[in-house]
């Protein structure tokens, strides 16, 4: 990825929120790649928020989330249903006026400055707003196209069944795993299904794959831990030892590290 990228991932979710206000959750699908989290006005509005606020170049990570969503757009045209079509021709410039408003709402959303807090917060209101304007305008169609149809004498005693939505779930939350020290710190960290192992010293918020099961060595204990926004501190010196497995957070004992790492102090 992009060195702009890495720099975001460095700087981390936590701080990222307090900077800009933007939701922790919104944040981590956008660093993490989970763009389903997001509508395609979201992603726009909060990487242009990123790239201003921190200076950075997230072309490339704008580039995967619109070929995302393209890639959606193509496969909901591909299942789209049977459209009725008026046989008047009256009226008929209304798709385009839709389309000329559509357009006009776009325009007036990406030219929003993004340079406050503010507007970060409406970001969703404004996308709410293009929603709701939109639905209108497709009420209007319906009701010119019905009363059309009426026009030409045909009978509009059609029988329609009304269509069974199934409750939707709501989305589970994504994880989330970070830690944040008070002091630069050394840290080793091993992905228990590779084995894999890492080290770093940090002095800035790190954030963790919440997916996996890690194994984590300290130089000291002056840290802050943060399991889905519930903050875990720790206050001591010496090593710290952990194992974080399922959004759960276990202090252990060096005894304890080396059985859950095959034997090896590190």
């Amino acid at each position: 990825m992009s060195e702009g990228y890495e720099k975001l991932k460095l700087i981390g979710i936590q701080r990222i929120h307090e900077d800009t206000h933007i939701a922790r959750e919104h944040i981590s699908a956008v660093i993490n790649g989970n763009f389903q989290e997001l509508h395609k006005v979201q992603f726009l509005g909060f990487v242009s928020i990123l790239e201003r606020e921190y200076n950075l170049e997230l072309q490339e990570l704008k580039q995967r989330g619109l070929s995302y969503y393209e890639e959606q757009s193509s496969e909901e045209n591909s299942h789209s249903g049977v459209f009725v079509v008026a046989k008047s021709n009256k009226k008929s410039t209304i798709p385009y006026i839709i389309i000329a408003i559509l357009i006009m709402l776009i325009v007036a959303f990406f030219g929003i400055d993004f340079s406050s807090n503010k507007d970060v917060v409406e970001v969703q209101n404004v996308e709410n707003t293009i929603i709701l304007e939109v639905k209108k305008e497709i009420e209007s169609i319906a009701e010119v196209n019905a009363s059309d149809l009426n026009e030409t004498g045909e009978d509009l005693n059609l029988s329609v069944k009304p269509e069974v939505v199934a409750p939707t779930e709501e989305p589970k939350q994504e994880d989330t795993f970070s830690i944040t020290p008070r002091s630069k710190v050394w840290m080793g960290y091993i992905d228990v299904a590779t084995n894999k192992k890492y080290q770093k010293t940090i002095k800035y918020e790190f954030t963790f794959d919440a997916t996996k099961e890690w194994l984590l060595i300290l130089g000291h204990s002056y840290v802050d831990f943060f399991v889905n926004e519930e903050k875990i501190n720790f206050n001591k010196k010496g090593n710290l030892y952990l194992h974080y497995k399922d959004a759960k957070l276990e202090k252990i004992s060096e005894s304890e590290f080396k059985k859950l790492n095959k034997g090896r102090k590190w």
